[in-house]
């Protein structure tokens, strides 16, 4: 049997809710020819379809797959424990202005209690809450836990920068670097040189 690797999609769409949660929806598809025939393969092994995007994403890319680290956009898997941690609570706000006037002395759980239950949650290491906002802008967190004192605070804007909320213990502040990034951020796909990319199906 042979199997020569064609074409790998990885698509990422966030739906927001009135309730609850964001819904997340990650999928990657390894279409390969078998023995003459054209067939697709799910991934569903964190580690290989984060390799998979790595191969597949190019400097150009405009993606937040390829512009954050694996470990924010590798979620799914995580994404449960959430409703773990906050049981009881709101949904989430969609306008940054809620998340203006959070503070490194506070927690995750003040957090939510203001700001309504994350969308996402991924990390290796320390636990990186993160929130889609209304004009696909994201508010991204990290803490050790959610009692804990929060370790840093990001807003990162449709167009690439990524701004500080407050300046952690012990850093200078200095402003980040813009990107570009897309209006619908989660979405990547790779197909042959002489073929165009298209938007995930809707």
């Amino acid at each position: 049997m042979s199997t020569e690797p064609n074409v790998v999609e990885r698509c990422k769409e966030i739906t927001l809710k009135d309730k609850g949660r964001a819904q997340v929806d990650d999928s990657t598809i390894d279409f390969g020819l078998i023995d003459g025939t054209f067939k697709p393969r799910r991934v569903t092994n964190p580690s290989e379809y984060l390799d998979l995007t790595s191969k597949i994403c190019k400097p150009t890319s405009h993606s937040w797959l390829c512009r954050l680290p694996g470990y924010m956009t590798a979620t799914s898997g995580q994404n449960h424990a959430l409703d773990h941690m906050f049981p009881n609570a709101r949904p989430a706000e969609r306008d940054f202005a809620h998340f203006r006037t959070i503070k490194q002395s506070m927690s995750m759980n003040d957090v939510v209690h203001r700001c309504g239950i994350p969308d996402e949650l991924g990390g290796s290491g320390i636990s990186i809450f993160i929130y889609h906002l209304a004009d696909d802008s994201l508010v991204v967190i990290g803490a050790a836990d959610a009692a804990g004192t929060l370790l840093y605070a990001n807003h990162i804007v449709a167009g690439g920068k990524s701004t500080e909320l407050f300046t952690p213990k012990g850093t200078i502040e200095s402003p980040h670097a813009a990107t570009p990034a897309p209006t619908r951020p989660f979405w990547v796909r790779d197909l042959p040189a002489a073929r165009p990319a298209h938007n995930c199906p809707t």
